[in-house]
């Protein structure tokens, strides 16, 4: 609700408060023994806590100091990157365009070339494993399908007359279950 009448109240804002109040006690210590008297028994305690406080301050503004510096470095370097990385993009494109138009002779670069044909070798590789995989995944499904529909043929078969072999019977309903099981459970993580 304080969202919409201050910005005081925001997450961000009430992170900073201890922060920016360490930074005020050396002046508020600094103001205390500029009135305390130096006979003052707790004169050697303020002095001790004013010395130790402006430590802690320094050293936070050391790392804020350093963090800056950082951020600023790599700012430099990431908008150098990119600078980079267009101005590339736009002279490969030129010079494309150039050997389209037979303004500028083919550069021949042997690595490169090599290169391009692994990637293309690899990628071909790639695909025929997408395909495997694919019809993997099929042929698995479809066998499972299968046993599905033998065990439950046997087991309509057991449903509808009685055999003399009640053990096989119960077997067969333990292999529909258990592959009710798998189908439900395991095939979908085994695909996955």
């Amino acid at each position: 609700m304080a969202e919409d009448l201050t910005n005081a109240w925001s997450l961000e804002s009430l992170l900073i408060k201890p922060v920016q109040r360490i930074l005020k006690y050396p002046l508020m210590l600094h103001s205390l023994l500029e009135v305390t008297p130096p006979d003052h028994p707790d004169y050697t305690a303020l002095v001790w806590a004013e010395k130790e406080v402006r430590m802690v301050a320094d050293r936070i503004n050391e790392l804020k100091k350093r963090k800056d510096i950082l951020e600023k470095i790599v700012r430099k370097r990431n908008d150098t990157d990119i600078r980079h990385g267009i101005s590339k993009l736009i002279s490969r494109r030129a010079e494309m365009l150039r050997q389209t138009m037979g303004a500028s002779e083919a550069v021949v670069d042997p690595q490169y070339n090599k290169l391009v044909e692994n990637f293309n070798m690899h990628y071909v590789q790639l695909q025929v494993v997408f395909r495997d995989i694919d019809g993997y995944i099929a042929k698995t499904n479809e066998f499972f399908e299968q046993f599905l529909e033998i065990s439950g043929s046997v087991k309509e078969f057991e449903d509808v007359s009685q055999t003399r072999y009640p053990e096989l019977e119960s077997k067969w309903r333990l292999f529909d279950s258990a592959m009710r099981d798998m189908v439900k459970a395991a095939l979908s993580e085994h695909v996955r």
